[in-house]
């Protein structure tokens, strides 16, 4: 799933699928594994309610073009910084 796809179905998911896509994303971002292609080095934690996230994440979604999340570097990436903001 691409980015832009992961923004689109945001508004669609549950609390609870949202809360564990966050949790997988934030490990990936907070301890990456080695030869990970998206994250190459270690992240703070994010402290997120859920309807922050989705908030966050919806923002994110109507301003893609802004926020320029497929510039140089991993989207996923990208959008990990984004997020922070």
């Amino acid at each position: 799933m691409t980015v832009d796809e992961f923004l689109d179905s945001v508004p669609d998911l549950s609390d609870d699928q949202l809360a564990a896509w966050f949790a997988q994303f934030q490990s990936r971002a907070t301890t990456p594994a080695a030869g990970d292609a998206d994250f190459d080095h270690a992240h703070d934690e994010l402290k997120l309610s859920v309807q922050e996230l989705r908030g966050t994440l919806i923002k994110l979604a109507e301003n893609r073009d802004d926020a320029q999340l497929n510039n140089a570097g991993s989207p996923w990436h990208n959008l990990w910084h984004w997020m922070r903001r």
